[in-house]
């Protein structure tokens, strides 16, 4: 009987084992002839790779035992050779292929051990996979009558295979250089130690000992991060840039095939379950005999190897698939960040980009969780229908019709997903951009005291928000309804139908064994429906995310060229392609720019900016652009760097080594060091020369950390003049041999203007000495002027003239040189705006970890008390009641079952009826809850938002809804000091109000009920696995106990996980926030390079927590598989116990429940995976909410009456002020009274202390001593929101928002549009501005230049009702014509006001009362204009003297 291939040999013989032919075949020949095949494969590749590891100990141990294993295998051989009387036709080759693979192996280990930095997988499953099959050889020899030196060889080989596999799986040390020696855990560990994740053990032990934070956590392998992943769909995009979703799938065809390997397994060992279990019915039911005996222990090898086999390769199915998430999100990121460095600048306002990097592509990744799903669950439930047809035949069509219906209306209403998404992601970029807005000019809005209107503004555009989403979600939950449908009514339609069929034929009714293998068959294809169902939106969404995002890539690119890196060349800097031009037949070497004929517009609009340009600039010369307001100078610069669209008969520029400076500079938030170098290499010489060009050697010296000083957010922590002269600097220090300058001395005072302009422009200047062409444009006369070789005059009609300028510098020269040696003399103090307070060296980001805990359940309290603890309640409630009506049926079928045994087809309607009743019933809770949850949530959240800050209150704070909430905390977060956003990164705010509301409004409701469910279900289960076995109720205890354990080593961790992936995505918004402001910049500098590489830093950085918390979820998800597997064997074990003592019926009843238990666990291990970092953003908002500082102490302020101020009398004693308490003042000792309708001047040098001046006035920064009395109260008395609403302030960066020029105008909405006109029409804009759309028009690039911005902002404020009107250089980039216009305003419209005014041109204020002059943060003299002039020594004389010349 052994000679046969079998495979059972017969009982009479061995009981229950195979034959020895057939183990010959499949447990040795088999296994050892895929792997020669294998080997040869293996061994060509590694002969084509480096030696990486040197041969040491633990390569000689391989070897040594490859050897002994070939020895014993050769023993054996020559004894099965010997021996003819005990072999089988395999028995000779079986042990022949067993040696030569033995000397294959110890071939193929020496080349893994030193040309591979991993254990070998091939080795490692080969030793795995002989060792399973030879302990069932060593069992069957023992068994054998065969001499005894076969079994005693055969058992010998066993240890030395044990040995080979755990040496083959061991980590090599002996790395031959540093690149592999940094390569992360999981990129040099064996197969089976990351195939159960034993890798990611010192990650949790790390977790649990310390905190973790981006600089201990482990590295990730090199292939889900950007240097490999993105080049990969890159390279498919640039030569097919179509269907952007098959090109990331495509990119990554292993990644994909080996998750799509490892989902099969998975679906073979499920569908294996319900056979196992009608196995084990059987074998119960009957009687007991040494053979049976003997399969009961082999049923439990089978439960050993279903369960387990399933633990293991869902984790690797779930983690190959998440991997193909995170390399997919860095070619993604990448590919949009990429895009946008060629965006049009009209398009980058849009803020599309930062909704694309964050919402969509984490909606991509949600619907790439269910790829595999899509093809597998058909399979498993076309399997399970299979299946089912054998059980209850007919019966069988009823999940078949209920699965076409809801596969139909799932598909349906998931087509429908697709607009609704888009115009629900639609309202969120709107937000999202809005809201970014508002915090990047967060000092404008204080200044101007829009706090309450634009928060306003936000939480109604947040309310719309809501209300859009709540179609998607309705959508959603018809989906899931769906779903549920194929769970409930399929097994009683299918029962019943079967029932109904079978006693029309006069056949049995429903067996024990039928009725839970069934029961079994059905819980896997109500999972598999379920899933499918569940993905199927999910990968629409994912889709249409796809379409956005493939949309953003394909649009139209700018104007010029977008990769200049600073090169010099003889191509014209703007493509042929792009524009129309005639070039020159003779392009004269002298010219280094000619334009001809030439009109400018930007993008959207028909009407020219300017038109019949003519212009040749020499090279080395200095050419000036002067104009009024809004005749086109900065448009013209634009147009040269290629940003909007020039049309000319003739254009040509030979080079494209261009520098440029910005009107309102851009500065990225590094050190002024870093800013000024912009990646180029270190010349110290240079670089001193160029700090002493721009007059900044006596600002470095008054910062605490001197040129390593951060500037903060746009510059923040300098003065505008510093700004100016840091982004000058960066441009002189490039090198380039074309300087754009736009209005760069605008924010300069006379004295620094002047000694500026004298070190650059002067025969003996810095940029006459380099050659450097410069175009410079002025709305006003200036220093520089005086220097230019030519003047192009541009009228308000948009057209040019170009003409010589006469100069004489000679005078101009000595006095810049006087001024020159004066900055190398004694230092002064300038305190303006650079607020010391954030002067170090490197501006720590607060990690959270480091100083708070963790979220915990109390984030989860945090989350159920905004939503209501009885809300909470209710929602657990009836999941309880859906969970038992959905479960209670399987104990219904065993009564049911017992009951027809007896009396065949008795009470039939009884049973069907209840049967009926228990799913429709659990179908109606499911669908109460799941719109409960998601639509009754929506709702609380549109209240909580239109609340507004009446809800955040503690008294309040259980009515409000988290989402609501989280939005309405804002208005906490604009009464922050200012000190809090300068020193707080704008990417972690903006990450609040984009990730954390996305997650916590979306995922949150749509996770949490379904893990809900799975949780109330996972409850109900075990009772009634319990009720089944009750012996298993015994074990509970400790089967919890160590579910305590797992999960305790668990969330120590992933809680830690889930804050630094959200922290660490913070850092990649800020820089593309960054981007989207410079981008002129960053292009006119072509430092796209770096820019990209700093890109590809954060993102990496943000893809390390992002991954582990994936595979620590996916270890998770191994360990409660394993947990439930070794519940299946204990109940098996339990069950050969119980043979004979209890009904088929109950132990059917719990192996069904321990199936759905299972399933259970699956589907709250996802659902609650998923909801992870919704738990980490509700933390966060709990966080936000909490740690904000506030502006105003509760108990110190009181609100003044409603008519105060009334007279605008204010009074200053002996004032001292600092941006924070721990620096050095920038404000000392002022005392100075402005009596009611007084103009007061306010002048000094750069960084004098007059804007600190300005913002003490608005309590936007710290008073150490004295106070400010305005009508004789003491405005620290006042709330800080109260105070700026009841001023009228400008600042001098025009505040300008994304939106109407109405809502620009009137925020509060308080003036009807005739009274809005009025104003426009005061300034002279209203003819402009109607011509371009009127009040409707969108405010955006080229619709006003700087200067009419300005005049645009004054005009806001013109019908406001407040004694006192606060300017800060409000006509800094005005010409002549808007300086007088400005100045009748400030007689007309302001004469009976209080009017303070901070000026660098002082002819602005040479007509006020008083003039204080500030320095190094102290009033140095006060007076009338007259009696300051007069003074024999006045530093306000000295001034106004040197700007007049």
């Amino acid at each position: 009987m052994d000679n046969t291939i079998g495979p059972r040999v017969d009982p009479s013989i061995r009981a229950f084992d195979f034959t020895a032919l057939f183990e010959e075949c499949f447990l040795d020949i088999l296994p050892w002839s895929l792997f020669l095949l294998m080997l040869l494969v293996r061994l060509k590749f590694l002969l084509n790779r480096p030696k990486i590891i040197r041969v040491d100990r633990l390569c000689l141990i391989k070897e040594a035992l490859w050897t002994l294993y070939a020895v014993v295998k050769l023993a054996q051989l020559i004894l099965w050779a010997s021996i003819a009387a005990f072999t089988t036709a395999g028995t000779v080759p079986a042990a022949a292929l067993a040696f030569v693979g033995c000397m294959g192996g110890s071939v193929l280990s020496y080349f893994e051990h030193c040309r591979s930095r991993r254990p070998s997988s091939l080795l490692g499953i080969l030793t795995l996979l002989i060792l399973l099959c030879d302990v069932t050889r060593v069992r069957t020899m023992w068994l054998m009558d065969q001499p005894r030196a076969i079994s005693i060889l055969t058992t010998a080989a066993l240890p030395i295979n044990i040995l080979l596999l755990v040496f083959e799986s061991l980590t090599k040390t002996a790395v031959a250089n540093e690149k592999e020696a940094s390569r992360s855990k999981e990129e040099i560990v064996g197969i089976l130690n990351r195939s159960v994740f034993w890798w990611l053990n010192s990650l949790f032990i790390l977790g649990r000992k310390h905190v973790l934070h981006m600089g201990n956590l482990p590295r990730v392998d090199s292939k889900v991060l950007t240097s490999y992943a993105a080049p990969k769909v890159y390279e498919r995009w640039e030569s097919k840039p179509q269907s952007l979703m098959l090109q990331s799938l495509q990119a990554y065809p292993m990644t994909l095939l080996r998750g799509g390997l490892c989902r099969l397994f998975t679906a073979l060992f499920v569908t294996s379950q319900p056979l196992l279990l009608k196995r084990t019915i059987r074998w119960f039911s009957e009687p007991s005999t040494p053979v049976s005996d003997a399969e009961g222990y082999g049923l439990i090898g089978a439960y050993l190897v279903v369960y387990g086999g399933r633990a293991v390769f869902t984790a690797l199915a779930q983690h190959q698939n998440y991997r193909l998430i995170t390399m997919i999100r860095a070619s993604l990121v990448s590919l949009i960040y990429d895009r946008t460095l060629t965006l049009d600048l009209v398009e980058a306002k849009e803020s599309a980009a930062l909704t694309l990097m964050s919402t969509d592509v984490e909606r991509i990744g949600q619907g790439l969780q269910f790829v595999h799903e899509i093809w597998a669950t058909p399979a498993e439930f076309g399997v399970a229908i299979f299946l089912l047809q054998r059980e209850v035949a007919l019966g069988s069509l009823a999940p078949v019709i209920i699965i076409i219906v809801a596969i139909v209306g799932t598909v349906l209403l998931s087509m429908k997903i697709d607009p609704h998404q888009k115009e629900w992601i639609g309202a969120i970029e709107r937000r999202i951009g809005s809201t970014t807005d508002m915090l990047r000019n967060m000092r404008g809005v204080k200044m101007s005291g829009f706090e309450d209107a634009l928060t306003s503004i936000l939480q109604a555009m947040r309310v719309e928000e809501v209300n859009i989403s709540r179609a998607t979600k309705l959508l959603f939950i018809g989906c899931q309804v769906f779903s549920t449908a194929t769970a409930t009514i399929s097994p009683v339609l299918g029962f019943t139908i079967y029932v109904l069929m079978q006693r029309a034929q006069g056949k049995p009714g429903l067996a024990s064994s039928s009725a839970f293998t069934s029961l079994s068959l059905f819980s896997i294809l109500s999972s598999s429906v379920y899933i499918f169902l569940t993905s199927v939106p999910a990968i629409f969404s994912g889709i249409s995310c796809f379409a956005r995002v493939e949309n953003y890539l394909v649009s139209e690119n700018i104007t010029g060229p977008t990769d200049a890196e600073g090169q010099d060349s003889e191509a014209s800097s703007i493509s042929a392609e792009k524009i129309s031009i005639i070039a020159p037949k003779i392009a004269p070497s002298d010219y280094l720019l000619v334009i001809r004929d030439g009109s400018v517009r930007w993008k959207g609009q028909e009407k020219a900016v300017l038109s019949q340009i003519n212009l040749c600039i020499e090279q080395g010369s200095f050419c000036v652009i002067s104009g009024s307001v809004g005749s086109g100078k900065s448009s013209l610069l634009y147009a040269i760097l290629g940003e909007a669209s020039l049309k000319a008969d003739t254009f040509h520029i030979s080079t494209t080594s261009i520098a440029y400076c910005q009107q309102s500079p851009w500065l990225p938030d590094i050190s002024v060091k870093e800013c000024v170098l912009n990646g180029r290499d270190w010349d110290e010489d240079l670089y001193k020369r160029v700090i002493h060009a721009c007059a900044l050697s006596e600002d470095l010296a008054q910062l605490s950390a001197g040129d390593h000083t951060k500037v903060g957010y746009e510059g923040g922590t300098l003065s505008g003049g510093q700004r100016q002269r840091v982004a000058l600097a960066r441009a002189l220090y490039s090198r380039r041999r074309l300087l754009l300058l736009d209005d760069t001395f605008s924010a300069l005072d006379p004295k620094t203007e002047k000694s500026v302009s004298g070190n650059l422009f002067s025969s003996s200047g810095l940029l006459r000495e380099l050659g450097t062409t410069v175009i410079c444009t002025t709305g006003k006369p200036g220093n520089s002027n005086k220097y230019a070789d030519y003047t192009l005059d541009l009228n308000k009609e948009g057209e040019a003239q170009l003409r010589n300028t006469q100069k004489d510098m000679q005078d101009d020269e000595i006095e810049a040189s006087t001024y020159s040696r004066e900055q190398n003399g004694p230092k002064k103090q300038e305190e303006d705006a650079n607020h010391e307070s954030n002067q170090s060296p490197e501006t720590s980001q607060e990690h959270e970890l480091a100083q708070e805990s963790v979220p915990t359940f109390s984030s989860m309290i945090f989350y159920l008390r905004s939503t209501g603890m009885g809300f909470f309640a209710l929602s657990f409630s009836l999941s309880l009641v859906y969970s038992f009506w959905q479960n209670f049926p399987t104990i219904w079928v065993n009564l049911w079952t017992q009951h027809d045994a007896k009396h065949p087809y008795g009470d039939l309607a009884k049973y069907i009826g209840v049967y009926i009743l228990c799913a429709v019933l659990a179908l109606v809770t499911h669908t109460v809850v799941t719109w409960f949850v998601n639509m009754a949530c929506n709702g609380i959240d549109g209240a909580a938002v239109r609340a507004g800050p009446t809800r955040d209150t503690p008294e309040n704070s259980g009515t409000a809804s988290i989402t609501g909430r989280g939005y309405v905390v804002f208005t906490n977060k604009h009464r922050a000091p200012m000190s809090y956003f300068e020193s707080v990164d704008i990417g972690t705010i903006t990450n609040h109000f984009s990730q954390d509301m996305e997650k916590v409004d979306l995922e949150i409701p749509l996770t949490g009920v379904q893990a809900l469910f799975a949780f109330t279900s996972a409850l109900v289960q075990l009772v009634m696995l319990s009720i089944g076995t009750k012996w298993m109720a015994i074990t509970f205890p400790f089967i919890i106990a160590i579910l305590a354990i797992i999960q305790r080593q668990y969330l120590k961790t992933s809680r830690q996980l889930r804050l630094l992936d959200l922290e660490a995505k913070s850092p990649l918004y800020s820089h593309f926030t960054e981007t989207l402001s410079g981008l002129a910049t960053i292009r006119a500098f072509g430092t796209h390079k770096q820019c990209q590489s700093i890109n590809t830093e954060r993102l990496d950085c943000s893809q390390g927590p992002f991954y582990l918390l994936y595979c620590a979820q996916r270890w998770l998800t191994l360990v409660l598989n394993l947990v439930i597997g070794a519940m299946a064997i204990l109940m098996m074990g339990v069950t050969i116990k119980l043979r004979g003592s209890t009904g088929a019926g109950y132990i059917g009843l719990a192996f069904v429940n321990l199936t759905t238990f299972s399933q259970s666990i699956q589907s709250l291990l996802t659902w609650w995976t998923m909801m992870e970092a919704s738990i980490g953003a509700v933390h966060r908002v709990q966080q936000f909410e909490k740690e904000t500082p506030q502006e105003d102490v509760l108990g110190q302020v009181t609100s003044p009456p409603h008519s105060w101020p009334k007279a605008g009398l204010i009074e200053l004693k002996e004032l001292s002020a600092s941006y924070l308490s721990s620096v050095s003042p920038v404000l000392r000792n002022v005392t100075f009274t402005v009596q009611p309708g007084q103009k007061v001047g306010i002048c000094g040098r750069t960084g004098s202390g007059k804007t600190s001046l300005i913002l003490c006035l608005q309590r936007m920064i710290k008073i150490n001593s004295g106070s400010i009395l305005i009508d004789g109260l003491n405005t620290s008395h006042v709330p800080a929101k109260t105070l700026r609403e009841r001023l009228i302030c400008i600042p001098q960066d025009a505040l300008i928002f994304n939106g109407t020029v109405r809502l620009n105008l009137d925020p509060q909405s308080s003036f009807t549009d005739k009274q809005l006109q009025d104003n426009l029409r005061r300034v002279e804009l209203w003819d402009l501005i109607s011509s371009k759309g009127g009040l409707d028009a969108t405010m955006q690039d080229g619709l006003l230049s700087h200067g009419q911005l300005q005049l645009f902002c004054l005009s806001r404020v013109l019908q406001k009702k407040s004694p006192i009107v606060i300017l800060d250089e409000v006509s800094s980039s005005a010409d002549e014509e808007s300086q007088r216009l400005i100045s009748k305003i400030i007689r007309e419209d302001f004469k009976d006001r209080t009017v303070i005014s901070i000026a660098h041109r002082l002819q602005q204020i040479a007509d006020f009362d008083i003039i204080l002059v500030f320095s190094q943060g102290q009033l140095v003299e006060q007076g009338s204009p007259e009696d300051l002039l007069g003074r024999d020594v006045s530093l306000f004389q000295d001034l106004f003297s040197q700007q007049d010349k």
